[in-house]
């Protein structure tokens, strides 16, 4: 790449040490950058690692340098070895470097042109950093076929660095990279024709380079493709192919695709039921901190489906779940640690795992912490808390928070008795077929309690609970309204029998009509 000058054998001395250097410079890097590198790199998102349902975002891109976070470490390392090579030699030697460099570039090598158009687009050899230079060289670098400077100036135009965003000109480039077969290419073009940037939305193309990319390994581009064929209605076909891009994005350690493919063999959607695979693959995704994966792998452990019966392994990811926030997740965990399975029994820790549920808006949490406040449990009693955290989950359709609910303002144990506002609450849970609530409603309009007596209503109801399997239900029917005991109808008047012959005569007259 280089070529040798004839600055004798002091310059070979000099290249030596500015390498050596580099290579200390290096070790620092790696560990200066694990303070430092994250906030830098998390200031954008490179359109490769972007979903096709997911706004476009704007990114440093990947280049032959091997990436963002590489680029970064090489940058911090290129500036630790010049200060210390400049303990050991004069500044003339780097200038050389880059004077060799340029003058290949300049004599049209396209290679180096690249490489210059890299240097100045990450502050490298000597160059400073200038995204406006950078496009220049990648340009002329790309105007002769270069395929990692075609992708890169393609996304210099998608991004607007170095250049005016221009999304025609990056549909323009990156169509050139991927007839070359740039996998990278192929995958952001899809998205561009996906969602109409800087072409029309052409969803038979897209498909097209999706596959393309998909077919060269490109794991997000597998895991978009399997999403594309993952849905509602598809065909069996379809769900075969989804299957077998999401298998190949798994393989690849994508957590999204592990995800799908455990959920794929767990519901048995275009495959048989397979519960050993579905635990497998949501332990990869769990191990990759997906809160969904943690959850659903701790249920299989829970209750031993695919894997031994483990309480202990099941709260161990219920846990790991619920801290970042999983609804259902804090819920079961709330109930191992209320039930004492897997973990000591401890109501306290029960109630403040169903309160963070209920916080977040988890009806199942509502209910819990309003049964919790009802009876005293990990908490002190308090009847009115619980009627506030019944009715949050009543207003989300639980029947049982609104049967719940509906006794207490029945009791008036939160306040003032409310008959109205209870059978409001009563009858919305009734209509679940929640047959408490058909029992109680039966009742009230039997006996006329805060309501105007209703035998007819009250019949209703506690027929109703009654035929559905409700014994007390039954009870109370046969006891309230016996059934009638039908009147014995009269018996019939006797008739003289017809004397001997009548019949025939009777016979013969109708056959004399007809």
């Amino acid at each position: 790449m280089f070529e040798k000058t004839a600055a004798g054998a002091s310059a070979g001395s000099i290249s030596i040490i500015f390498f050596a250097s580099f290579f200390v410079a290096e070790l620092f890097a790696k560990f200066a950058s694990a303070i430092w590198l994250d906030g830098q790199s998390r200031n954008a998102i490179r359109r490769i690692e972007t979903r096709p349902a997911e706004p476009r975002p704007t990114a440093p891109r990947q280049d032959a340098l091997g990436g963002v976070a590489k680029g970064r470490i090489a940058g911090l390392s290129i500036i630790v070895a010049l200060v210390a090579s400049c303990l050991f030699f004069s500044p003339s030697a780097l200038a050389e470097i880059d004077r060799n460099l340029l003058d290949l570039a300049n004599r049209g090598d396209a290679e180096a042109q690249f490489q210059v158009g890299v240097s100045y687009d990450k502050g490298l050899n000597g160059a400073p950093t200038d995204h406006r230079k950078a496009a220049d060289w990648l340009k002329k670098a790309a105007e002769q076929g270069h395929v990692k400077a075609i992708y890169s100036l393609a996304v210099s135009y998608d991004i607007g660095e170095g250049v005016p965003v221009n999304d025609q000109m990056a549909v323009y480039w990156y169509t050139k990279a991927a007839e070359l077969g740039d996998a990278a290419s192929q995958y952001n073009l899809a998205l561009m024709h996906l969602q109409g940037e800087g072409t029309p939305v052409n969803q038979k193309t897209a498909l097209y380079w999706l596959t393309k990319a998909a077919g060269q390994g490109h794991a997000i581009a597998q895991h978009n493709l399997a999403d594309a064929l993952d849905y509602e209605g598809n065909t069996t076909e379809e769900l075969a192919a989804a299957t077998h891009w999401y298998t190949k994005a798994a393989e690849q350690g994508r957590a999204g695709a592990q995800l799908k493919l455990a959920e794929i063999y767990h519901f048995g959607r275009g495959v048989e039921i397979d519960f050993a695979k579905a635990a497998h693959w949501y332990q990869k995704a769990a191990m990759q901190g997906l809160a969904e994966a943690q959850y659903s792998f701790a249920l299989l452990s829970e209750i031993g489906l695919g894997l031994p019966e483990d309480a202990a392994l099941a709260g161990l990811w219920y846990e790991k779940a619920a801290l970042q926030g999983h609804v259902f997740a804090q819920c079961r965990l709330a109930y191992m640690y209320a039930e004492g399975r897997g973990f000591p029994e401890d109501k306290k820790k029960a109630f403040q795992w169903f309160e963070k549920a209920a916080l977040q808006g988890g009806m199942m949490g509502q209910n819990a912490v309003a049964g919790m406040y009802a009876r005293g449990e990990g908490i002190s009693a308090d009847k009115q808390k619980a009627a506030y955290w019944y009715e949050k989950a009543a207003r989300q359709g639980d029947p049982d928070s609104q049967y719940a609910l509906g006794l207490l303002l029945i009791e008036g144990a939160a306040g003032e008795k409310d008959p109205a506002k209870a059978i409001f609450w009563l009858s919305k849970a009734a209509e679940q077929e929640h047959l408490e609530s058909m029992h109680q409603l039966g009742l009230m309009y039997h006996y006329g309690s805060g309501v105007e007596t209703n035998p007819a209503l009250a019949k209703s109801w506690l027929t109703l609970a009654a035929e559905k399997g409700w014994p007390d239900a039954a009870r109370d029917l046969a006891k309230m309204y016996p059934p009638e005991t039908p009147p014995t109808p009269p018996a019939a008047p006797s008739r003289p029998a017809p004397a001997a012959g009548s019949m025939s005569k009777i016979k013969r007259a109708l056959l004399s009509i007809l």
